[in-house]
């Protein structure tokens, strides 16, 4: 994928967050693993109320003081082909993934629009994400219960995306990981 010119892996997504929100601690022994020279790119959505307002960035890192025995990997299970009929109320929609090693499930970070009602993961030899969304009267977050409702990067559309957390090896990085292991068949 290329961003402001430039080649850009999804797959290295170093974090995902929202204003308020807490930020990302792991247990000793574990980090993040940026690349030096590593461009961090920042996607902020904004979303319009009628009113002028200003916003002041920030972003603090702490770095480990040790090598890590571990590292995070930040993944994701999407859905993006969903079709949210009008007035639906409690619209199911699902993802299935097969993580290819071992690793060590950290955190869950579910990312819906307005719409979303419910969200679930469920972890076994598979993971599943399972959202449900409300394109009702009854939302009232809801900008139009009439329209039906696709993926889209729009605050009036829906995304449906199951981020989480692994810990893997330190010496395994993001590509490495998604290399099936005889042991892991």
């Amino acid at each position: 994928m290329k961003m402001f010119g430039r080649r850009y892996s999804p797959i290295a997504t170093c974090c995902w967050s929202r204003p308020g929100s807490s930020p990302d601690q792991w247990p000793g022994g574990i980090a993040k693993c940026i690349p030096a020279r590593s461009d961090l790119v920042f996607q902020i959505h904004y979303t319009t109320d009628g009113q002028a307002a200003t916003d002041q960035t920030a972003v603090g890192m702490v770095f480990a003081k040790q090598p890590p025995r571990q590292r995070v990997l930040t993944l994701q299970l999407t859905n993006h082909s969903f079709v949210i009929p009008p007035e639906a109320d409690n619209f199911r929609v699902q993802v299935f993934g097969t993580p290819p090693n071992d690793a060590t499930l950290l955190s869950f970070f579910p990312h819906m629009r307005l719409r979303g009602k419910r969200f679930e993961y469920d972890i076994g030899t598979k993971l599943q994400a399972v959202a449900w969304f409300d394109n009702s009267r009854n939302n009232p977050h809801n900008p139009d219960p009439e329209a039906t409702v696709r993926w889209g990067g729009q605050t009036y559309e829906e995304m449906m995306v199951g981020f989480f957390d692994l810990a893997v090896p330190a010496s395994v990085d993001e590509w490495q990981y998604f290399v099936r292991h005889a042991s892991a068949q």
